[in-house]
This record gives structure tokens, C-alpha cells and sequence, in this order.
């Protein structure tokens, strides 16, 4: 015989998490748990709907995020007052831009947690960054039309640190020289002149390069690779049409280049213009981006760099050597609140 349940078979089908999140949803709203009054604990709710307690946490969690508890330190949730019964824009003051984001952020901190306490201690062997972290970086970064398999994703803790290595490891063209904009990015500057090492410069307009001036400074035969920033560049809000990046690249494989592209500011192309990346058939291209422009500053900003396989290894290594890794116990806390951002 087919057995029943009170909230019917779809219910079944759902996830734990999922169901417990229904069930008490639907109490709060049919008034059988009043304002105020406190949600069972973890454990209770892992007893009474047979789960383990990091799923009936994450369901506490998304309660929350769904704003119908709240959390009281020390003591359990509480529903929340009003709890989802009008959703209508109220005029907020901004008292501090700086904690903006910091409460989603401690949310998806904590929900990448659940179930992953093991990675503290277990990460360090995963010097391109925890797989399954890379697996959503793969998937997030499909709607940038950036593809790449995920053994081409190496996670670094920030657009300094990849610049860093990339600066100091050896390239297949055997160069030494590295190309930048001007104005560009003070950072990659400020590497320059701090490591002292070798450079050139082209000059950047609110119109772009001149490309006969580019096409110049790659037939030296010097130039490892030419750091630019495609869209949205600082402080010119200059970005490369297709033909000129088309061109760029053309220039980059006649003359042995690389090009290493600083994407931070993708999230707010509405137009999502193609990358370098995705016009490049000759894995010229080394693509940077970070998510904390799109977030908020932090000293460990997520950044994955794609790779062709031959520059995978020397950068590894070089990383594992000089003991450069980001730190897993939030590394995926921007990815989960940059998908909700985007939702």
C-alpha cells in the first residue's frame, strides 16, 4: 500500500532541508508559530524529521535569509515579526556602505560550511583551490562565456597574488619584458617597480591603443605578455570593441605574446561583451578576474586565472613553493552571494 503524508507526495520528493523549510514556513503563516515564539533546535528538528543536524542548520539558515526567523545569540531562532507579510520598498538610511553586504556574506559563509568542516584541516594538497570550489567557479563563470574545464581554474587569494607569480615564473615564449597600459592598474605598478622588474609601456586613451604602436612594441621580440584590463578600464572607462581585441590577438600569435587579461569589472557589463579569452584560439590568453569589486574589498578577493596545461604546472609549483594559498574556510562565501546578487 502506497503510503500517505500530510503534505502530499511532492512533498517527498524534496530535499530535507527543503521540507522542514515548507513545514514551518507554512506554520508562521497559518499563525501556529506566533511572532516571537522560539523555532525548535537543531537537534529536535534533526530527531523529528530523521536528518542530521548540519541539514536541519541549513534549513535554519535559509529561514533566515528568507527573513521569517531571526537568530538570538546563545539562545535559538525566533519568528520574526511581520514575518514576509509585506513585501514592499521601505527608504532605508545608509549608515555605513562599508558593512553592505557583510551580513549575506556571514550567511553564505556559514552555508558553505555545513557539511565541509573537514576542508580546514584537509585543503593544503589542493594548491589550484578545493575542487569542488572550482566546480562552481566553472559554472559561474559560464555566464560570462568564459569556458574553461575545471583543471584549467587555479584560485588565488587575490589579483596581487596571481600578477605576483605570473611576474616572476618563466613563460613558454622564453621573454622577459612585460607590457602595461598607462594609465592601468596601480597595483601591477607598483609590482613593477617594487621587483624592479623589466618593462614597457603604451599609452591608453579614452579611444584605446594605437595598434600600429602595439604591433611595434611586439615585433621587439622582448614582450612576455601585455596586461590589460578590457572593459570598464580605470580611470579612462575606455573598453576594447571585438575588432580591436580580435586584432590585439591577431598581433599576440604573429609575434609570440601572451596577454593577460584583467576582467574585474565584468559584472557590470549589461552587454555582456566577449573577453579575450573567448575570441583567443591560440591559448594566448590568461584570464584574471576578482569578485570582490562586485561584492566588497577584501584582502582575500576570489580570483581564478585559466590556463592553458603548460603554464598550470610552473605556476603550481611556484605558488606551493613560496607558500601562497587562499583560505578555504571562505573562499566559496563570494561565490554564493554573487549568485544570489545576480538572482
Amino acid at each position: 500500500m502506497k503510503k500517505s503524508n500530510l503534505c502530499g507526495d511532492s512533498f517527498m520528493t524534496k530535499a530535507k532541508y527543503q521540507r522542514i523549510v515548507d513545514k514551518i514556513t507554512k506554520d508562521i503563516k497559518e499563525g501556529k508559530l506566533a511572532t516571537g515564539q522560539k523555532i525548535p533546535s537543531v537537534r529536535k528538528l534533526a530527531e523529528h524529521y530523521h536528518c542530521s543536524k548540519d541539514t536541519a542548520q541549513k534549513a535554519l539558515i535559509e529561514l533566515k535569509y528568507q527573513k521569517y526567523i531571526y537568530a538570538v545569540p546563545k539562545s535559538g531562532y525566533y519568528v520574526l515579526e511581520n514575518a514576509q507579510e509585506e513585501k514592499q520598498d521601505l527608504e532605508l538610511p545608509v549608515r555605513d556602505d562599508r558593512h553592505q553586504a557583510y551580513e549575506d556574506f556571514r550567511l553564505c559563509v556559514n552555508e558553505t560550511l555545513i557539511g565541509r568542516e573537514n576542508y580546514l584541516f584537509n585543503y593544503y594538497p589542493q594548491q589550484e583551490g578545493l575542487e569542488d570550489l572550482r566546480r562552481s567557479v566553472q559554472k559561474l563563470m559560464l555566464d560570462s562565456a568564459v569556458y574553461a574545464s575545471r583543471d584549467q581554474l587555479v584560485l588565488t587569494s587575490g589579483t596581487q597574488q596571481a600578477l605576483y607569480i605570473l611576474s616572476q615564473i618563466e613563460f613558454p615564449n622564453q621573454k622577459e619584458r612585460i607590457l602595461v597600459e598607462q594609465p592601468t592598474y596601480h597595483r601591477i605598478n607598483d609590482l613593477l617597480l617594487a621587483q624592479k622588474l623589466p618593462y614597457e609601456t603604451i599609452e591608453r586613451t579614452p579611444q584605446g591603443i594605437n595598434l600600429q604602436e602595439l604591433e611595434r612594441i611586439f615585433q621587439s621580440g622582448k614582450i612576455k605578455f601585455f596586461y590589460t584590463i578590457p572593459r570598464f578600464h580605470y580611470p579612462l572607462g575606455h573598453s576594447y570593441t571585438r575588432q580591436d581585441k580580435e586584432e590585439i590577438l591577431r598581433l599576440a600569435q604573429l609575434y609570440d605574446v601572451y596577454i593577460v587579461e584583467d576582467d574585474y569589472l565584468s559584472d557590470f557589463d549589461s552587454r555582456r561583451e566577449l573577453t579575450f579569452h573567448y575570441l583567443d584560439n591560440s591559448q594566448r590568453v590568461i584570464y584574471i578576474k576578482s569578485f570582490s569589486t562586485s561584492l566588497f574589498p577584501s584582502p582575500q578577493g576570489l580570483l581564478l586565472c585559466s590556463f592553458h596545461p603548460r603554464f598550470k604546472t610552473t605556476f603550481i609549483a611556484y605558488k606551493k613553493r613560496r607558500g601562497l594559498r587562499q583560505q578555504p574556510h571562505h573562499a566559496k562565501g563570494p561565490i554564493a552571494l554573487h549568485r544570489q546578487s545576480h538572482v
